[in-house]
């Protein structure tokens, strides 16, 4: 049970913090606060002379419990005024105590009193009457009665602050009205008047009962009022509880002042305590006398005749009532026949009881007689009795137990001898059952008398074990009875050691154990135990000895899985016992005896090591291995190793959540199901300092036109070292990747030197002197930029009649600055186009073509080529007439369309022509430039000294060049000349008539190469 104790600890108020003395103007707000702590909670009440605090549309009282458990009260004046002033007082009150704390509040202003009530006072009192005077300063307070100023004695006090005290308050001296003056400093005054009254109240005349009234006479009391106010009312009490009249008492009233009580017959029962309470409008007073009534003495218990038994206690009860108290006196008769008593004084045996009681302890013979009560009080006469004491003596043995000892099949005697009253009759018993000995032949039972003995004998004539026992032979009479033990012992060789039990069972040692057999009534000096290997039929017994008191014992050094039989012997003095049942035991399996073999420990990270071993070798205890115990600590450690088990079928366990570069003693210990086998020798080693690091994940943060800036962040609980990171890049529509190294304290950094406009693929892979992290996740990214804008045509081109001017820089870079243009034109209706220069620079500014006819419309195809592409624009201008004016488009009704035919078979007719001649050109130029060692070789193609030599067909280079990639070098008469010889795919625009097309597709991002050969 838990028993839960509260303590609760009362505690009277307290107060912490109270208001002091004021000065203040009138109208202001003034607050007046006390608080306090109890236990209970006390409760504040405030007044100002003697009259309690209200509430008001001016003045507001309340309070609150604060956090630490203390009330907190107030008064609040919202405007004090001048009759607001005076002594405030507040009061904390609970049910262990109270306390008080006043102050005074002076207001600024004339004197006021406050109207005071009328006073009513009971004479002999003190009293205090209070002048409530409001106002500040105050010059000085008066009182007067009667226009005569007080004090008029030294019955009378007046004290500055106004407060009048009179002494021994009386009607004549006192009662009338009091006027208080207070005049303030400015020579103002004010008055306020009071009726004081004066009460009486009563007072009685002492009265008392006659001295030693006896039992049976008339007697009574008056009590009398001498003075006080009526009316008076008189009532009398008894034993401070109302008086209840009856037929021999009674009350009679004279008048309002005297009431009598009177006693017709006195009795006992009227013996109290009686008051006169007599009260009025002023007070209530009492007076008591006690009434004692003295009665003779009367029996309450009477003695009578009384028998009691020896050795026993006894009470003789004698008892009488009266007034005073009776005393009891106790006499025995000096003989049986005689008249002669004696005092009996008090001693260790008898004893005088305070209620007039004998007690006799141990009653013996000589107790026995007459004997005498007497009882008196002085009041009549003395009451006496005389009874008999009969004392009477039942069977008793002096000797209560023996013990005796014989050896079994010896004759024995068992004697009892009682005292007592005759006649005595005896009874046996064994083991507390009776015995019949008419129905044993093995013994009987004789009984003799003497003068004052009765004796009882029983003859055992050859005692055995089983007669060992306790005898009781009990004596009885009239009076009662008695018991003798008598313990017999019957001497003999112990029993066998019975009820063993197996204990334990181990590989080499079995626990035996065994109930204590019957010792033959003599001490046992040993147990034998006799063991033998059951397969060694002609081995001797092995014999091992015990002390008498073991009742357990191991037998060691037994051999494992072995079967042996047990037999125990007691022995004592008399002799050694017949062997017990034999007990058969096979002994247990034992734990492996020999440690796990080439035992192997590798460390694999840094918080891991690989643990490998081989079985113990063979015996029989290991093939019955269900397991191992890896085990693992700091080396140098006194901790304990903490093992990991492992199942026997396997032969390697991993050990994981180690720290890095520690060093760890590594054990493996095998089990079965009998315990763990020896531990093999410790391995030290250690855990690799830190493990490769995690794949970091990586983010582009921004790009240019050539670089691209990456950020990675470290996974999420990847503490390992880095000492680099290895940035892969590639183009997104390339195969080989670019690797690039950056120190490990680094998460960002720019690659720099790429296309521009050209989205790349990039990795991040950590790596430290552990190893490399898997490679992050590809991340893409595009450098800014993009193909170039082709401008509109009249920003691009002006004429006269025989040049048109290129502005190069009309062109919009996209981003991404222009390597070259390429630029070719013909007129409308030729075949072949004319290529101005192989590439054409932004550096040049302006292209200028001369030598145009006049008033002819030209196609003009130009390309402008950037890192993130090629952009191809197809113009339609003509050249101005001689006379300066502009040519209109051509339409159908154009003469020239006559003739729209002739641009279809002329063409194709001249493709062919050119076709062959280039095919011969060609084998001419490859033989030429094998043995030629000119400067002016580009790529195996001749430049051509004609100035003219800039007219070629594009078909022509295409058969020429077949897929050939590289730029070809033409002369020409400009500053540029060179022009990129396009694969086949790319120059030539299915269904276009005149090969218009520079190039196949002006996607963004196109991978074309434009070298700039250096002279």
């Amino acid at each position: 049970h838990t028993r839960l104790f509260l303590f609760i600890t009362a505690q009277p108020p307290i107060l912490t913090s109270h208001f002091h003395d004021h000065v203040v103007n009138p109208g202001s707000q003034v607050s007046l606060t006390c608080a306090a702590m109890g236990n209970p909670l006390p409760q504040i009440t405030w007044s100002t002379y003697d009259e309690p605090v209200q509430d008001s549309n001016r003045v507001r009282v309340g309070d609150y419990v604060s956090r630490d458990g203390a009330v907190i009260s107030f008064v609040n004046f919202t405007r004090i005024e001048a009759l607001d002033g005076g002594i405030y007082r507040c009061t904390a009150k609970n049910d262990n105590g109270v306390e008080v704390h006043e102050a005074q509040i002076n207001v600024i202003g004339s004197p006021v009193i406050r109207p005071m009530k009328n006073k009513t006072v009971v004479g002999g009192t003190n009293v205090v009457i209070n002048c409530p005077v409001g106002g500040y300063p105050v010059k000085h307070i008066t009182w007067e009665r009667d226009s005569r100023q007080l004090p008029l004695g030294r019955r009378h006090s007046v004290f500055p602050n106004g407060t009048l005290v009179i002494r021994s308050v009386g009607r004549l001296e006192d009662q009338g009205t009091y006027v208080c003056t207070a005049k303030g400093e400015d020579g103002r005054s004010s008055k306020q008047d009071l009726h004081l009254q004066v009460l009486v109240p009563p007072v009685i005349t002492p009265f008392s009962f006659p001295a030693a009234p006896r039992e049976g006479i008339r007697t009574s009391v008056t009590c009398i009022v001498q003075e006080g106010d009526p009316p008076v009312q008189i009532t009398w009490l008894k034993d401070e509880s109302p008086l209840e009249p009856d037929g021999s008492l009674l009350v009679e009233p004279t008048d309002m002042f005297m009431s009598t009580l009177i006693f017709k017959n006195l009795k006992p029962i009227h013996s109290a305590t009686y008051t006169c309470e007599a009260s009025n409008e002023a007070a209530v007073v009492n007076y008591s006398s006690s009434l004692i009534v003295n009665a003779p003495p009367r029996w309450k218990i009477e003695p009578t005749d009384l028998s009691v038994v020896t050795g026993s206690s006894t009470t003789l009860h004698c008892q009488a009532l009266g007034r005073p108290e009776p005393r009891v006196i106790w006499k025995k008769s000096t003989g049986e026949l005689s008249t002669q008593y004696k005092t009996i004084i008090s001693g260790a045996r008898v004893q005088t009881l305070v209620n007039g009681s004998l007690v006799i302890h141990q009653v013996a013979q000589e107790d026995q007689g007459r004997y005498m009560c007497e009882a008196g009080n002085g009041v009549g006469s003395t009451i006496s009795t005389v009874f008999k004491l009969s004392v009477y003596a039942p069977p008793m043995f002096q000797v209560k137990f023996t013990s005796l000892t014989v050896k079994e099949g010896n004759r024995v005697s068992l004697v009892c001898e009682a005292f007592g009253d005759k006649p005595i009759h005896f009874t046996w018993h064994k083991n507390h059952q009776e015995l019949q000995s008419k129905h044993q032949q093995r013994y009987t039972v004789d009984t003799t008398v003497n003068d004052d003995i009765t004796s009882s004998e029983l003859i055992i004539y050859s005692a055995s074990r089983t007669d060992s026992g306790i005898y009781m032979c009990q004596a009885r009479n009239n009076w009662g009875n008695d018991d003798r033990n008598l313990q017999l012992q019957v001497l003999g060789i112990p029993d066998s050691p019975r009820k063993i039990q197996i204990k334990k069972v181990e590989a080499r040692s079995v626990t035996l154990a065994w109930s204590q057999p019957f010792d033959g009534n003599r001490k046992l000096v040993k147990y034998i135990v006799h063991y033998k290997q059951d397969l060694n039929i002609g081995r001797q017994v092995d014999e091992l000895i015990l002390e008498p008191d073991q009742r357990e014992v191991t037998i060691r050094d037994l051999q494992p899985m072995a079967r042996y039989h047990f037999t125990l012997f007691a022995e004592n003095d008399l002799g050694r016992s017949l062997p017990s049942d034999v007990i058969s035991v096979t002994t247990d399996g034992e734990a492996p005896q020999d440690p796990p073999q080439d035992v192997e420990v590798v460390a694999t990270t840094s918080h891991s090591l690989r643990v490998s071993w081989k079985a113990p070798a063979l015996r029989p205890e290991n093939t019955r291995l269900q397991g191992y115990y890896v085990g693992h600590r700091i080396y140098g450690s006194d901790e304990p190793y903490i093992y990991k088990t492992v199942r026997k079928d396997s032969n390697v366990e991993e050990l994981s959540g180690l720290l890095p570069g520690r060093t760890y003693e590594v054990v493996v210990q095998p089990f079965n199901s009998k315990g763990a086998g020896p531990v093999s020798k410790e391995f030290i080693v250690q855990t690799l300092e830190f493990d490769p690091p995690k794949p970091v994940s990586v983010t582009t943060l921004s790009s240019t036109s050539s670089s691209v800036k990456l950020h990675w962040t470290r996974a999420r609980g990847d503490d390992h070292p880095v000492e680099g990171h290895l940035i892969n890049f590639r183009p997104q529509d390339g195969n080989t990747w670019t690797e690039i190294q950056v120190s490990g304290d680094k998460n960002t950094h720019s690659v720099t030197d790429l296309q521009c406009g050209k989205t790349y693929q990039f990795q991040v892979t950590a790596f430290n002197k552990m190893g490399k992290s898997d490679p992050s996740s590809i991340v893409s990214a595009t450098t800014d930029g993009s193909a170039a804008v082709a401008p509109p045509q009249y920003e691009l081109i002006s004429f006269n009649s025989t040049t048109m001017t290129f502005n190069l820089d009309s062109w919009n870079d996209g981003g991404c600055p222009i390597r070259h243009f390429l630029l070719q034109y013909k007129s409308q209706g030729q075949v072949e186009w004319t290529v101005v220069g192989s590439q054409l620079y932004p550096e040049q500014g302006t292209v200028v073509i001369t030598d145009l006819k006049p008033g002819t419309w030209y196609l003009i195809l130009m390309a402008a080529v950037n890192s993130a592409g090629v952009t191809e624009e197809e113009y339609r201008a003509a050249t101005l007439t001689l006379s300066g004016a502009t040519m209109l488009p051509p339409g159908d009704t154009s003469p020239q369309s006559r003739y729209r035919s002739l641009y279809i078979i002329v063409p194709v007719c001249c493709a062919t022509v050119v076709l062959i001649a280039i095919t011969l050109a060609l084998f001419f130029i490859l033989c030429r430039r094998r043995t030629s060692t000119s400067s002016n070789t580009y790529e195996g193609v001749r430049s051509i000294d004609d100035p003219k030599g800039d007219v070629i067909a594009m078909t022509d280079l295409e058969k020429q060049y077949g897929d050939v990639t590289e730029s070809a070098y033409f002369p020409s008469p400009y500053a540029t000349t060179r022009v990129p010889v396009f694969p086949r795919e790319v120059m030539s625009r299915d269904g276009a008539p005149g090969c218009r097309s520079l190039v196949r597709s002006t996607t963004r991002g196109h991978d074309n190469n434009y070298d700039v050969p250096q002279p």
